[in-house]
């Protein structure tokens, strides 16, 4: 008697059971009973794999030593982080347009004559407060343009580096991999060398974008926000930076639970491709064996187990975006309060507290980016690791 097929209920509630300590429970495909034996792999350190990837960019790669033989595409990184470090520095100086405009012309505290003496020489007498807003709005229309155009120059020059980088990385593993002995081209041929050569070489590619010029934004921006910040108050600074361990709350929990489960429900849509794609391939045997209602149900009951899984990653994500979504409206609560204060007891003025509000909000942004990259690049460092893996390989006649 044929045996009944597990169905994706009994198949979920056995994946929630055995999740948190066998993390291979996932490999076991929709099909089976058993367990898959996990493959143990070669696992690079971050730092070895960041010095590999630096020296692809130097344009030139010599395989035998795996070290740059000229800094042909570095040149054009350095330019563009310098770019970047600018149009940051320049973002970071338009929100204290608010505090000129509150403090120095909207209200008497200071008002008009609290300008340095160069700027009231500059505008003349009588001060004209609407001259001063115009002066003012004009001046950040140009620092938003002149930002944008070194900007988008470049970002022009990281973006044409990493699709040089692309080509050449695709290059010289194509040239690797074809003096390789046939019995490895072979399993290289079972594993997918088309997709190595197409979406892993790419991937590593894009790495000056994840792990160079993203983060190096965002530490630009932090280290800029915490100085501004310690600079209109440093009991306020302590407030901002207790912020730090929420980050790093939801991180840890972005990493231990949601990631994995991410994974989880890409191996088991692998599964069923692999098996759908299997019972096409072989058709005819599946008619005459009269299995087509057997391969419906696998397949079927595959699409509602990779659901389930789908649907539990969605409510952990929600925790998290719950998370956030109080934590930005609480700083922004604790700001007014403290700096309201303050601002009755006349130790702050309105712009200092505005200018921090607008500041402490800037903070946020680098701090969840910089949290993020580390979960982004994974995929990236995963597809240079697996280039590595191939330049490692012998060559037939090297």
């Amino acid at each position: 008697m044929i045996s009944r097929r597990e169905s994706s209920r009994g198949k979920y509630t056995e994946y929630k059971r055995q999740r948190p300590w066998a993390e291979s429970w996932a490999k076991k495909a929709t099909d089976e009973k058993s367990q898959r034996e996990t493959r143990t792999k070669r696992s690079r350190g971050f730092f070895e794999l960041y010095r590999s990837f630096w020296k692809f960019t130097s344009g030139r790669l010599d395989l035998s030593t795996r070290s740059g033989v000229f800094d042909g595409h570095r040149v054009f990184v350095y330019a563009s982080l310098a770019t970047l470090s600018l149009t940051t520095l320049i973002g970071l100086i338009v929100p204290a347009s608010t505090k000129v405009a509150l403090d120095y012309v909207l209200t008497n505290n200071p008002g008009p004559e609290g300008l340095p003496a160069q700027v009231k020489a500059f505008l003349g007498e009588p001060i004209d407060r609407i001259a001063i807003l115009w002066w003012l709005g004009g001046a950040m229309v140009a620092l938003s343009l002149l930002s944008v155009l070194i900007g988008t120059f470049g970002r022009w020059q990281m973006t044409r580096v990493t699709k040089r980088l692309q080509a050449h990385i695709r290059r010289i593993a194509f040239e690797h991999a074809v003096k390789l002995p046939l019995h490895r081209i072979h399993h290289y041929k079972s594993g997918g060398m088309a997709s190595l050569l197409r979406d892993d070489a790419g991937l590593a590619g894009e790495l000056l974008f994840s792990m160079v010029y993203n983060p190096w934004r965002a530490i630009v921006q932090l280290t800029g926000t915490l100085i501004v910040l310690a600079w209109v108050d440093w009991r306020m600074l302590v407030g901002a930076v207790m912020l730090v361990p929420v980050v790093w709350v939801t991180h840890k929990t972005w990493i231990g639970r949601i990631r994995p489960l991410y994974r989880d429900a890409k191996v088991v849509r692998q599964g069923v491709d692999a098996t759908t794609t299997e019972a096409f391939g072989g058709m005819r045997v599946v008619r005459g064996f009269a299995r087509e209602r057997a391969e419906s149900s696998r397949f079927t009951i595959g699409q509602h187990y990779m659901t389930r899984i789908e649907v539990l990653t969605w409510w952990w994500s929600r925790v998290l975006e719950v998370a956030w979504s109080v934590m930005i409206p609480a700083a922004s609560a604790g700001v007014l309060i403290y700096g309201g204060s303050r601002v009755v007891k006349g130790e702050l003025t309105i712009g200092d507290v505005m200018m921090f509000s607008t500041y402490l909000l800037m903070l946020l942004g680098p701090l969840e980016t910089l949290t993020n990259t580390a979960t982004a690049i994974q995929s990236n460092l995963a597809a240079l690791d697996r280039v590595l893996d191939l330049l490692d390989e012998s060559e037939e006649f090297g």
